[in-house]
């Protein structure tokens, strides 16, 4: 089984869908990108996957999730051992105030409101999140984004 880039938590169908295409227009197959609809199963398996050394590169979380929320998510993830160090990216119809001096650890952007914004979203952060990952297992072992 192959390692996934990109751990996706949505809980709306129709969105999922929406990120496979954008993140394939990126260059990122569906196959790289595994789901989940709530924080609390996306903490699970990361658990499961750190345990089997085969942990996502990037976490994109929607910031309003059933069961436990993009933001507990990361809080949790930042204060987890062994998850401490995966780059989450909490994408939200509403920046809240604290957006905007959230941890280097963390960042938030606004869902965009059509595909191509979407797509370009996706983009950048393939660039930013998975280049960068990409240089620290060529030599760097502490890519910042």
């Amino acid at each position: 089984m192959t390692t996934p880039s990109i751990l996706l938590i949505e809980d709306n169908p129709g969105d999922v869908g929406l990120w496979l295409e954008a993140l394939g227009a990126a260059g990122i197959s569906a196959e790289a990108v595994l789901v989940a609809v709530d924080g609390a199963r996306a903490l699970e398996l990361l658990e499961q996957a750190a345990a089997e050394h085969r942990l996502p590169r990037l976490v994109i979380t929607d910031s309003t999730l059933p069961v436990m929320s993009g933001a507990e998510l990361a809080d949790r993830l930042h204060h987890h051992a062994l998850l401490c160090h995966l780059p989450v990216v909490i994408v939200t119809g509403f920046l809240p105030p604290s957006a905007k001096s959230c941890p280097a650890w963390q960042t938030w952007h606004e869902k965009p409101n059509d595909f191509n914004a979407l797509a370009n979203l996706a983009r950048a952060l393939a660039v930013r999140h998975l280049a960068a990952a990409a240089g620290a297992s060529a030599g760097d072992p502490h890519p910042r984004a």
